[in-house]
């Protein structure tokens, strides 16, 4: 049983007239409470119960807003945790505080708390010629800026068609919150669907959306179909589409038809310097697109934001790499289309790499490429200072490609490591160490390279389970391929610590005059920032670090190449502090291994008929993980393929759990 108590006492002087005389009157206020338990698991109930001689009182922490001076509430458990639980009690001027923490434990599976009553149906459309439809693509963002997360999907037919207005995508919105609210959004003319991303581009303070061309949507006859931007802008009643098109939203001085381009790409990158996020369009040549470079759409609160060219570029006419290489610009008669592109520390120095795979136009040679050169003046890169091959897939070396990279902090180093999805089917960790990014994956999840499946680009890394660090959701493409139960995939991640020892003498020891730093000698040690270690067998350095100083354990305080680290002792070294610590000197690390393991919880959700999507976001902003599923439904004519009739239905299903 918890139990907090409190109790202040106050003296309060009374002057009474007429005959003299004075007495004194404590006011005192009491606050009690307790949990009916210690430590709760999942789903569990627990009581809090209070009792107060105050005449007001109010909750804080994990409840709040006014309660009675006496009384007890019965909570579910359904995060992961400590939660507190705080009480203030007033009489008149007099305050008195308690608390209560009840300790809250949950398995991996709890994260995913599904129940059949909450799914609704959001949307249904039906199709009368049977023809098979898709979401092309879809964005989450809080497009009203009200703390929920919403949803873009943009809705297409999949089937061949003539004319390029019948392939042009419909646009439906999720606003979240307690209660969904749905809306197709007219966009007449909007012909891209492809593509999405997210950005403030008038910096009023809420997400704006973007649909980007990628011009991979064709006719029969060919004919590219997705070839303009198209705008959305955020406000507190969702998006708004009034001024949809680039003619009206942006400002566009250069020579880039922006009706008429297509990307492969996009970064959120601050190229003005001013603190905020503008966009990198890596655009792509080919089917009378007019540009294929890098170029940006810079956020302006001033007016609309802006097109700007690349340094390199920025007397290109028409924008595009085989004009830069017709006039001598060598390294554009080799420029590659760039997929997944993401940012990362390469260096030690504070600016922003670039990374992407680097493609041809099939696919069929690719490289994992970076950009790690700026110009001093106006903040851009450096194009024709290209690293090939700075990463070796495990995925068809030389084929491997990604759509999508994301940088994390993997193993907790302290260094932004590098996580992908090869070709759709395996997943890699790429592990930076101090000399840069590691030659190889982590290994993590090689058991996919023998697997059938293919995911989708919607994968997301969050921490599930509230054990600080970033578990994998990923879920199938069940549109190209067909699925079973299993839409989607889980993996688990956690780690584990075993103690690692130096052969005697590999280890010596460097001090500095005046300097509580020691600098620790290990060839290749592969020691990382906050590593623990133990030093053992180790003699004085001769002044004021004595043996008994250097025999224990220390975290290391920086690691200034591969073969030296430092770490922290308790004074500050003297003159005579000239040795190295002797030749038998052993150092013990308390090395971590991070693991992804898949955990099936599949079975916590039912998908109804056959589902093709799955889109996960949180719908009412109470920090857990909900999903919209997108179903297929067609009917054929008895005994063919022959479609008669096609729907398509979304819908929404509430997680029960907190994260």
């Amino acid at each position: 049983m918890i139990r907090k108590y409190l109790l202040i006492f106050s003296l309060s002087f009374i002057i009474v007239g007429c005959g003299g005389g004075s007495e004194t009157n404590p006011i005192t206020v009491e606050v009690t409470m307790e949990s009916s338990a210690e430590v709760v698991q999942y789903n569990e109930t627990y009581t809090i119960s209070w009792t107060s001689t105050g005449s007001q009182c109010y909750a804080s922490g994990s409840w709040s807003g006014e309660r009675p001076v006496s009384g007890s509430e019965t909570f579910t458990a359904k995060t992961n945790g400590q939660v507190g639980y705080g009480m203030e009690c007033r009489k008149n001027n007099i305050f008195a505080q308690a608390q209560a923490v009840v300790t809250l434990e949950k398995d991996f599976i709890n994260s995913f708390d599904f129940k059949d009553e909450d799914v609704i149906e959001v949307l249904s459309i039906d199709h009368s010629d049977g023809s098979r439809h898709k979401i092309s693509s879809h964005q989450v963002g809080d497009f009203n800026n009200d703390g929920s997360q919403d949803m873009l999907i943009a809705y297409r037919v999949d089937d061949p068609r003539d004319n390029a207005e019948d392939l042009h995508p419909r646009f439906f919105q999720i606003l979240g919150g307690d209660e969904l609210t749905t809306s197709e959004l007219i966009l007449d003319g909007c012909s891209s669907g492809e593509m999405m991303t997210t950005l403030d581009f008038n910096l009023d303070g809420i997400v704006d959306l973007a649909v980007l061309p990628t011009k991979s949507v064709k006719t029969i006859s060919g004919e590219a179909v997705d070839s303009n931007i198209c705008f959305f802008q955020g406000s507190e009643s969702g998006l708004d589409v009034t001024s949809w098109n680039s003619l009206d939203y942006i400002d566009n001085s250069s020579t880039i038809d922006l009706n008429n381009f297509a990307v492969t790409s996009i970064d959120p990158v601050d190229i003005s310097g001013d603190g905020y996020l503008d966009l990198l369009m890596w655009a792509k040549e080919g089917n009378n697109s007019t540009a294929g470079l890098p170029f940006y759409i810079v956020a302006n609160t001033a007016s609309n934001a802006f097109v700007q060219l690349s340094t390199d570029f920025i007397n290109l006419d028409p924008y595009l790499p085989s004009n830069g290489c017709s006039q001598d610009i060598l390294f554009l008669c080799s420029w590659q289309d760039f997929y997944g592109t993401s940012q990362i520390y390469f260096d030690e120095g504070i600016s922003i790499d670039l990374i992407g795979s680097a493609c041809n136009e099939d696919l069929s040679i690719c490289s994992y490429t970076s950009f790690k050169e700026r110009y001093d003046e106006g903040n851009d890169y450096n194009w024709s200072a290209a690293s090939l091959d700075a990463l070796t897939p495990s995925v068809n070396s030389g084929q491997s490609y990604s759509n999508k990279i994301s940088i994390v902090d993997n193993n907790e180093d302290g260094f932004y490591d590098i996580f992908l999805l090869e070709n759709n089917t395996k997943f890699s960790v790429f592990e930076r160490v101090i000399s840069g990014m590691n030659t190889q994956d982590t290994g993590d999840f090689l058991s996919l390279l023998s697997s059938a499946v293919k995911f989708t680009d919607d994968w997301i890394l969050l921490d599930l389970d509230l054990d600080n660090d970033f578990d994998l959701l990923a879920p199938i493409d069940c549109y190209e391929q067909s699925c079973n139960n299993k839409k989607f995939y889980t993996y688990n991640k956690s780690f584990y610590e075993s103690d690692v020892s130096t052969s005697a003498g590999d280890i010596t020891f460097t001090a500095s005059q005046g300097s509580t730093i020691i600098t620790v000698n290990d060839i290749e040690h592969g020691a990382n920032y906050g590593q623990l270690v133990t030093f053992s067998g180790a003699e004085g350095l001769g002044g004021a670090i004595t043996a008994e100083i250097l025999n224990g354990q220390f975290s290391i305080t920086s690691t200034p190449s591969v073969d030296t680290y430092t770490v922290e002792v308790s004074t500050g070294a003297t003159a005579e502090d000239t040795g190295n610590g002797g030749s038998v000197v052993v150092g013990t690390y308390v090395e971590t291994t991070y693991i992804w393991s898949e955990e099936d919880v599949s079975a916590t959700i039912n998908f109804p008929g056959k589902t093709i999507n799955t889109l996960w976001l949180d719908s009412d902003g109470d920090n857990d993980i909900d999903v919209i599923s997108i179903s297929e439904s067609r009917s054929v004519v008895a005994g063919t393929n022959i479609p008669i009739s096609s729907t398509y239905t979304i819908y929404h299903h509430k997680n029960d759990s907190l994260r």
